[in-house]
């Protein structure tokens, strides 16, 4: 689960206030949803208002001949 200040649709809808841009560096959701889905994680936005998205992610379980495995 990730919250994070995103670069909005609308320019007009960019209100959170952030520093200069030394650190926060806002991208877009669907940026966002991509890099995860290149980690190989199953993300889906689960909230979004505005510049502000949360992002829950599901690791895709593995198997091993019919069964679950373990993640590690």
């Amino acid at each position: 689960m990730l919250a994070d200040v995103v670069v909005p649709d609308d320019a007009r809808d960019a209100i959170t206030p952030i520093d200069d841009g030394a650190y926060d560096k806002p991208s877009r959701v669907e940026d966002q949803l991509r890099w995860l889905q290149a980690a190989g994680l199953q993300p889906r936005i689960t909230w979004m208002h505005r510049d502000l998205a949360v992002i829950a992610a599901n690791h895709p379980l593995p198997t091993t001949h019919g069964r679950i495995g373990s993640l590690l």
